[in-house]
């Protein structure tokens, strides 16, 4: 994890570790997930539009099988210059469950 600088949040402190656990594989952009459901899902991403990144878990540390409970897919939309939505799906046997949304606004 890396460390929060004087002033920042530990939202801003997460979202260095993510953009940290986001690497290039060839042209594929590849993003790793360490959830607190005690797994950690690979995702391949790629860009639906200009202002849209979407997420598909292939495979991951701790997820025997897609019947085990994960984050499976999700979305980064930037809505603005200050406005980010983000989406996440988690599936458990095969099907979607629980949709978790979050609006970020930065605040000026």
């Amino acid at each position: 994890m890396v460390p929060a600088k004087a002033g920042t949040t530990n939202v801003a402190d997460s979202l260095n570790q993510a953009f940290l656990n986001t690497l290039l594989d060839g042209e594929s952009l590849v993003l790793a997930h360490y959830c607190v459901l005690g797994n950690t899902p690979r995702y391949r991403a790629w860009l639906e539009n200009e202002k849209q990144l979407v997420y598909e878990c292939q495979g991951g540390a701790n997820i025997a099988s897609e019947n085990d409970r994960h984050m499976h897919r999700g979305s980064l939309t930037l809505l603005g210059p200050d406005h980010i939505q983000t989406e996440w799906l988690q599936f458990e046997n095969g099907k979607q469950g629980l949709k978790a949304s979050f609006d970020l606004l930065r605040k000026r």
